[in-house]
């Protein structure tokens, strides 16, 4: 059956009773024939229920604004071929047809517009609500959205879907101009947003995409924008510059090039910016960053600031601070400012012993071992009072700075603990006077008035720092 006719659902006005046979030859519609704003329920409906139960003549339009048309023009405009008036498509117009159709017209949707019904062995639920979303044509599974929205009633769990089901892409195009996705416009939330936008520089256009609250913004004639989600009423997220960026939070702002990730009431200010997240955080600097905590500032150039009350305000500096409520601040550039009030730990990499591949310590800390061949055995007073350090970090660097203390630990014996003073030289030549080992190239810890000797076992704490 052909269903495409464009126009008003009966056309019971004998003035267009003539233009019928050409219209009938029209493409596929893009709304039923009565859903054009001419037709209801009262009297379109009324009549096609009264013709679908039998009544003919002048009973058929009794009591509606068709009464005083011919009766035999409308039973010919309502079986006309193309008029699209088949609901079920079951070959004839009857009374369920005529049912769904002025349950359309009194505005039922969905499964309340067959409930009830016998729609035949071919047509269900969804292939009606199809049939009328495509505008009265045949279209299969439910596939027609229409400006306005749609309202399908598929069942709980049942989405509705737009997009295809196959490997090819899906374009939505929108040029120069914006794409929405209202998730819940009633609450105040928009959703995704692409708008294509123009800074007239030699930036040209690129779109600005923002999702979440509909407070959150980008400032006018920025380009490259990205707000990801986030905000809410009277709170939303900004980005002030040209692909500025602000993952989620609350009340942050990103400005050129700049970052902040989430977190809230957090600015990244600065070209190039960055704030990991936290509250109340700033990097205003060029290239600054602030990783997290609370209440930091990054004003410097490529300066970071971390923990609590942070202010790296100088080029170049690193502020760590570590108190609730007072301030740890750079005072001059390239500084590396640390507030560490309960100590600071640098875990080392266990013992260190020379000549065992397997306890080479890889660390710039570690315990050194008097290997079990002992120390030097050199000659002279002081060939048994030094022993040679055996370590990547430190051998064949004479420019290295090393920190060395006895590491007494439980005094048991007085041959396993070292217990006198100690002085670090570098040989450079294996001039040192050892003879079990090549102490060339190598730092040497040396007991300075030679009295008393490096012994297998005894232990030295050693901090290795290479300029």
């Amino acid at each position: 059956m052909n269903r495409s006719f464009p126009h008003r659902f009966i056309h019971l006005s004998a003035a267009l009773a003539a233009a019928l046979a050409a219209l009938t030859s029209a493409h596929a519609a893009s709304v039923c024939p009565f859903d054009t704003g001419g037709s209801d329920a009262l009297n379109d409906g009324v009549v096609l229920t009264r013709y679908a139960l039998g009544i003919t003549g002048a009973p058929m339009t009794a009591s509606t604004r068709y009464a005083s048309l011919d009766p035999l023009q409308v039973k010919a405009n309502i079986e006309c071929v193309g008029c699209a008036l088949d609901i079920n498509g079951d070959g004839v117009v009857d009374t369920v047809d005529t049912t769904i159709i002025a349950r359309h017209l009194s505005g039922f949707t969905g499964a309340s517009l067959t409930a009830g019904l016998a729609l035949g062995s071919t047509a269900t639920t969804a292939s009606v609500v199809s049939f009328l979303a495509n505008g009265c044509a045949v279209g299969g599974a439910i596939n027609a959205f229409v400006h306005g929205g749609n309202t399908f009633a598929l069942g709980a769990g049942v989405a509705s879907v737009l997009g295809n089901n196959d490997n090819r892409p899906l374009t939505i195009k929108a040029p120069q101009s914006t794409i929405k996705l209202l998730v819940d416009p009633a609450n105040g939330d928009e959703g995704l947003r692409i708008a294509y936008t123009t800074d007239g520089t030699a930036f040209g256009t690129s779109p600005n995409t923002l999702n979440g609250s509909r407070v959150n913004s980008v400032s006018v004639g920025v380009v490259g924008a990205t707000i990801a989600g986030g905000g809410y009423n009277g709170g939303g997220n900004q980005v002030t510059g040209r692909y500025g960026t602000v993952g989620g939070g609350h009340l942050n702002t990103a400005g050129q090039h700049a970052v902040v990730a989430g977190g809230d009431v957090n600015q990244a200010t600065g070209f190039r910016a960055t704030v990991s997240g936290g509250n109340n955080n700033v990097a205003s600097g060029s290239g600054s960053m602030v990783a997290g905590g609370g209440s930091n500032v990054a004003s410097g150039l490529l300066s970071f600031a971390a923990g609590n009350r942070a202010q790296a305000n100088h080029d170049y500096s690193f502020v760590w601070g570590g108190d609730l409520f007072t301030f740890t601040t750079s005072n001059g550039p390239k500084q590396f400012v640390i507030r560490a009030d309960g100590g600071i730990r640098l875990p080392g990499a266990g013992e260190n012993q020379p000549g065992n591949a397997a306890k080479q310590s890889g660390t710039n800390m570690f315990t050194h071992v008097v290997p079990t061949s002992g120390p030097c055995n050199g000659t002279g007073p002081f060939g048994l009072s030094r022993t040679a350090i055996d370590h990547p970090l430190a051998n064949g660097k004479p420019d290295a700075i090393l920190v060395v203390t006895p590491n007494i630990g439980v005094r048991t014996t007085s041959t396993t603990s070292y217990s006198k003073p100690i002085n670090v030289m570098y040989d450079d030549d294996g001039g040192s006077g050892c003879t079990s080992v090549s102490s060339a190239g190598r730092w040497m810890i040396v007991n300075p008035a030679g009295d008393q000797n490096m012994v297998a076992g005894m232990k030295f704490n050693v901090f290795v720092i290479n300029p």
